[in-house]
């Protein structure tokens, strides 16, 4: 990372980018984001992926300006530059990203995360990807322990899929499906790509289907024995919560939840309604810390059908 922002900052004073100035709203680079990439098939050093947020509305094409600094940047970074966007962001309010502003430049597309078994899980810059890799690889490590043997599984608020891809490779729990459910259109090119490096035998177990979790609640939980959910800070929605406390709604098959919480308050919550349904308990509960350095926890706990 240090290596990286010292590019960053040669690069932009030897081509005069003013940073950008929040009180006046002028200036031209106002965030950068690094993603750290291992880069262990070929044995080198971890590589970076740099993206620029830069005060510009949003063009179909980066602009020259905005080229010239990414590709200066790759040039002087050689090998150690995984790849170069900018997203163009000219609003005065406090959203860092313009989610129609990213415009990839120079280098590599996509980076990746990898699974507990090492298969990559790629993003695009935009996609939310974990901060703390060794925290959250612990989380995926520890989840399959939950997951009944040949189990169906939905993945609700699933973004590129990386809890769900790291169940069906899992030789041992022999997952029989995984369908992922995301709001986002965004990520359905990297959610493909890690799809079709799988083996061909278990391309076939997984699919994409992009749609907000509240409005297929109910279909979500007709075919599947376990239900993982990985909300925003709002938490389950109210749809959500009303499909998954109904008797009426779920099948006996759906037997156990996990659920992956980034907000305190709104899971406190929706663990209360599960519990007082009477339908579900919290069989299991811990913390992790994602965000080292902040008094943040996120929360795992897996809920049990009560038949």
């Amino acid at each position: 990372m240090d290596e990286a922002s010292a590019l960053v900052r040669d690069v932009c004073a030897a081509l005069d980018v003013r940073g950008y100035d929040e009180v006046k709203g002028r200036g031209e680079l106002r965030y950068v984001q690094f993603v750290v990439v291992d880069d262990d098939d070929d044995g080198t050093r971890a590589k970076c992926a740099i993206s620029l947020v830069f005060n510009s509305a949003a063009t179909p094409e980066p602009t020259t300006r905005h080229r010239k600094v990414c590709e200066e940047i790759a040039r002087r970074g050689g090998d150690f530059v995984h790849g170069v966007h900018v997203n163009l962001q000219n609003s005065r309010g406090n959203v860092i990203f313009n989610n129609d502003g990213w415009r990839y430049v120079v280098g590599e597309r996509m980076t990746y995360s990898r699974t507990p078994a090492g298969r990559k899980v790629y993003y695009l810059p935009g996609s939310f990807m974990q901060a703390n890799a060794e925290a959250y690889t612990e989380l995926l490590r520890r989840m399959p322990t939950h997951v009944p043997v040949q189990s169906r599984v939905v993945e609700l608020y699933a973004g590129v899929g990386a809890i769900g891809y790291s169940l069906v490779e899992n030789e041992a729990l022999d997952v029989q499906s995984v369908r992922f459910v995301e709001s986002s259109t965004a990520v359905a090119e990297a959610w493909e790509r890690t799809r079709d490096e799988l083996p061909s035998a278990l391309q076939s177990r997984v699919s994409l289907q992009i749609s907000k979790a509240e409005r297929i609640a109910k279909e979500c939980v007709v075919d599947a024995d376990v239900l993982i959910v990985d909300p925003p800070r709002k938490g389950l929605d109210e749809k959500l919560r009303a499909v998954l406390t109904d008797a009426s709604d779920l099948s006996e098959d759906l037997t156990t939840i996990l659920y992956v919480s980034c907000g305190f308050d709104s899971f406190m919550r929706d663990a209360d309604e599960l519990i007082a349904s009477g339908m579900w308990r919290m069989s299991h509960h811990e913390s992790f810390i994602f965000f080292p350095g902040s008094n943040h926890l996120e929360v795992f706990a897996v809920f049990s059908r009560v038949l």
